[in-house]
């Protein structure tokens, strides 16, 4: 039922948000007091009072048990407008946080950091195409990075937090949403598929860098440059390997090999790709399949988020408790943690040094390097989180 469908309230949410003018002053103020250096707090009443109501119907989408994208007749032809304005209303959810949390509301704060990672949830669970599954990413990103910054600084007692620990333990792996997302997006490159092979997209419409190709399809030589059927098997291969390394560590990925095009230009290059013997359903291939490599490698990193935070959760209790730092994660089990996290890259416990501070991981290289420095994250070669608590 449409009631019970969290896409619906999200949807109409996103039609009730009044944000700031774009490119306007104000809205470069408001969205900056996520850097709390810039923090304005009658802006940011102001904000949030005129989105009250959007915010109110987004938790009422937040409580629903499931999200299901409507499913369109053709998923080509597919317009998602409310996934950008969900972005946004998951930014101001964390501003919206971020407030509770100065007014000493620490657990109502943490309640709506909640409310955001378990919206990512939804979204990536939706059944929807890529960009669905990838906007819930960002959303349970923009969530736990925000509760990570807030931490440190919160006062709740070691209860509620090891509550909110065992909580973000139902929204540490999105395995399904990964795997229908593929199978939409192989939904998708049949229509695709057939749409070019009955002349209904030209080149271009079925993705830059396919100009001309789509019209040999069209030509007496159809036959030789493009075979549907073929380049859809190579697509269902394809697409079947993605789904079967979803639930793999990193380092138990078997990577689905696609045809390499040729390199270089020119009539050589066209050659060569004739020699394919079907060169528009390896250049379809080539320019419009989800590059799932980088699927999975961001898969592990939205896993590792929550779960690096579930961690931190459990310490910040610790210490409230103890006045310490645990020598070992191993310490926190059961009291703190069922378990200690895995790491998604390599299957093993997460790595923690109390020594140093640090809670981090072997990221996408495998190597234990001890962690690493810096401050932006998804470049380090082991992704650190640093304990400031």
């Amino acid at each position: 039922p449409q009631d019970q469908n969290a896409w619906t309230y999200f949807a109409r949410a996103t039609e009730k948000t009044d944000w700031p003018e774009f490119a306007s002053l104000e809205e470069d103020r408001f969205w900056a007091a996520r850097d709390e250096e810039e923090w304005d707090e009658d802006l940011v009443e102001h904000w949030l009072e005129r989105n009250a109501e959007a915010m109110e119907v987004w938790r009422l989408g937040v409580r629903q048990s499931e999200s299901v994208m409507p499913v369109p007749e053709r998923w080509l032809d597919a317009e998602l407008p409310e996934l950008k304005e969900m972005r946004t209303i998951a930014r101001a959810a964390t501003i919206h946080a971020m407030s509770l949390h100065r007014r000493g509301e620490h657990q109502a704060a943490f309640d709506e950091l909640l409310r955001t990672v378990r919206t990512g949830h939804l979204l990536q669970n939706s059944r929807g195409p890529l960009i669905c599954y990838l906007t819930g990413v960002t959303v349970r990103h923009i969530g736990t990075e925000t509760w990570l910054r807030l931490l440190p600084a919160s006062e709740l007692e070691p209860e509620a937090l090891v509550e909110f620990a065992r909580e973000l333990e139902r929204y540490e792996r999105s395995k399904d949403g990964l795997q229908d997302t593929f199978r939409v997006e192989y939904a998708f490159f049949a229509q695709v598929i057939e749409d070019v092979a009955r002349g209904k997209l030209n080149g271009d419409d079925a993705g830059p860098g396919l100009s001309g190709y789509g019209g040999w399809a069209k030509t007496p030589l159809r036959g030789f440059v493009y075979k549907p059927n073929r380049t859809l098997r190579m697509v269902a291969d394809h697409i079947r390997s993605s789904i079967g390394n979803v639930p793999r560590t990193w380092a138990e990925t078997e990577m689905p090999e696609l045809p390499a095009l040729p390199e270089g230009s020119g009539p050589a290059h066209t050659a060569r790709l004739l020699w394919t013997g079907n060169p528009v359903g390896h250049m379809l291939i080539a320019l419009r399949l989800p590059a799932t490599e980088r699927l999975l490698e961001q898969k592990c990193n939205d896993r590792l988020n929550i779960s690096a935070l579930r961690v931190m959760l459990a310490l910040k209790a610790h210490r409230a408790r103890t006045g310490h730092l645990p020598q070992s994660l191993e310490d926190l089990v059961p009291e703190y943690l069922p378990a200690v996290p895995a790491d998604p890259f390599d299957g093993e416990p997460l790595r923690y040094s109390p020594d140093r501070g640090i809670v981090y991981s072997v990221g996408s290289n495998l190597q234990d390097t001890g962690g690493s420095e810096g401050d932006e994250r998804w470049r380090m070669d082991d992704p650190t989180f640093r304990i400031e608590f």
